[in-house]
């Protein structure tokens, strides 16, 4: 799996694959977990429809804190289209009016909104505004079959730096993750337990968790001793701090963990995270992994396509490259990228129709173009697919 963790003092988002080795299976509870500031979320599934076109939705929802400080709720997930089966990241909160506004993310530069009426355990209504208006009718329904259960929790968080002096800068996170409900295969709770404790943590992950509780607060406590050793080294004793210095020396971490796809033995999961350290703006990635719960393995690309699959599946991707961002077939790549070619990217998600490719700022193109998510549907790349993924 490819994990984006933080390392180096926090200078960088780093992109790491690992062995694909399992976690070390012990249980341990984390030293000194407050749990008293953890959260409870939501994960919910919706099917309807948006106009006459069939759709499904894996939505989370839980608080975090707004560029002012100030706690909100947060929305966000994947929805697609029955059709193509395409994930698309959306994400929103209530406007100042309390109407509850969810942006989809990767659909160019006017991205539609979903203005919700009426959103809650049972539906999800409201108008789509894109090119031009539909009704949004969804309805929650119960886990489809070979899918997992989850529950979502929260932890929000500042450190300051020197807590008696009002103007300290510090370290501010914003976490959330999921966690397996009701899983009756033990064996399966616990590499599910592992490999989204990995996703979060990376290569520091040695430990199964006992809850999403202590998960976060290891996450906090690791990203605050990391400020903590930074600032030591980088701020003097005489430094005054003020309004218009203190943001020279706060760090931010965000980070969620979201569901792509969950039905038929396959989940595919989402870790998005976020840090600023200084600087003229913060990183951030988000990691895919795909798992085939039957056999409690992480998928790698060769257990999806076949020998030799390498340019077959290049060409598909630079066809959902040109389409997405409307290049001409014989335009150069370097109207967008840093190369005139790309390539297939370890960093991918399942879907029961596709393979969704993520390729965070700065791997093929500048930070100002954002994340580069491709979508390849098992149709184009058919004749390169290992059996299971031909059907």
């Amino acid at each position: 799996m490819r994990h984006y963790f933080l390392v180096g003092g926090l200078a960088l988002l780093l992109f790491s694959v690992s062995s694909c080795k399992p976690t070390p299976q012990t249980e341990e509870q984390t030293a000194g977990a407050d749990n008293a500031d953890i959260q409870q979320g939501i994960y919910r599934q919706y099917t309807g429809t948006i106009g006459d076109l069939a759709v499904g939705l894996h939505l989370c929802m839980r608080h975090r804190a707004n560029p002012d400080g100030l706690k909100e709720t947060f929305y966000y997930g994947y929805y697609w289209y029955d059709n193509y089966q395409e994930p698309i990241l959306i994400e929103g909160s209530p406007d100042s009016t309390g109407k509850t506004v969810l942006i989809e993310f990767g659909s160019g530069e006017n991205s539609p909104e979903w203005l919700i009426d009426a959103l809650d355990a049972q539906v999800l209504t409201g108008i789509w505004k894109g090119s031009r208006e539909l009704p949004i009718q969804l309805k929650s329904v119960a886990q489809p079959a070979g899918s997992i259960a989850f529950t979502c929790a929260g932890l929000i968080g500042e450190t300051k730096l020197r807590p008696d002096d009002p103007n300290s800068p510090g370290a501010m996170t914003s976490l959330s993750t999921l966690w397996p409900q009701n899983v009756n295969d033990p064996a399966l709770d616990q590499f599910l337990r592992a490999e989204i404790a990995g996703g979060i943590l990376g290569d520091s992950a040695s430990t199964i968790f006992s809850s999403a509780a202590d998960l976060l607060k290891k996450q906090q406590d690791e990203f605050v001793a990391a400020y903590q050793k930074d600032m030591s080294e980088f701020v003097e004793d005489t430094t005054t701090f003020s309004e218009d210095n203190k943001y020279m020396y706060s760090y931010d971490l965000q980070s969620d963990v979201s569901v792509v796809w969950n039905e038929n033995n396959l989940l595919s999961l989402a870790f998005f995270s976020y840090v600023f350290s200084g600087g003229a703006h913060g990183n951030y990635a988000t990691g895919l992994a795909c798992y085939d719960l039957s056999k409690k393995r992480l998928l790698g690309i060769n257990d999806v396509f076949k020998p030799g699959f390498e340019a077959t599946l290049d060409a598909a991707l630079e066809k959902s490259l040109r389409n997405k961002f409307g290049l001409a077939a014989k335009a150069p790549l370097t109207e967008l990228l840093f190369e005139e070619s790309f390539s297939y990217t370890d960093n991918f998600c399942l879907t029961g129709k596709g393979i969704l490719f993520n390729y965070p700022p700065y791997e093929i193109a500048a930070y100002a173009v954002g994340e580069i998510k491709l979508f390849v549907p098992f149709s184009d790349v058919k004749s390169v697919l290992q059996p299971a993924f031909a059907k």
